[in-house]
């Protein structure tokens, strides 16, 4: 993940009561004007790129978080080595 998708995840979940929809238009708006975006596609973009990523999930019109990142989950570990 860049910089910019790893801070639009943070402002996501500081904004989102609720991870399994976490895409809301308030969550959007939330996001949106932390950061200062005034046009509404560059969000967009961004939430497809998090979701061709793995990060977001869609499921019956619903962003969902990744399970291995959402935070109520506990403790997650994830190790990668480079062989």
């Amino acid at each position: 993940m860049t910089p910019k998708e790893l801070d639009i995840l943070i402002l996501f979940l500081d904004c989102a009561d609720d991870y399994s929809n976490i895409c809301t238009l308030d969550n959007k708006k939330c996001v949106a004007l932390a950061l200062g975006f005034r046009d509404k596609n560059t969000l967009n973009n961004y939430i497809k790129k998090l979701k061709d990523k793995g990060v977001f999930t869609l499921k019956r019109n619903c962003y969902t978080l990744n399970k291995l990142l959402n935070p109520t989950n506990g403790d997650v570990q994830i190790s990668i080595s480079w062989r």
